[in-house]
């Protein structure tokens, strides 16, 4: 997932913790973003895997 695309979502999540009844309006944004944080995590998984076997973890 980009960047960008995580602090976009950040934003929404937060701006919905602020004012639950934003969840319908920001709804349409969130979907998109959730499913590709979804399909990026075996990457990142995989990565941080990587990263923690080079430190001896």
């Amino acid at each position: 997932m980009e960047q960008q695309h995580q602090q976009t979502l950040t934003n929404l999540v937060y701006a919905i913790y602020e004012d639950p009844t934003k969840i319908e309006e920001h709804r349409v944004l969130i979907q998109p973003l959730l499913s590709d944080l979804v399909a990026s995590s075996p990457a990142g998984l995989l990565k941080l895997k990587t990263y923690l076997q080079k430190i001896n973890l």
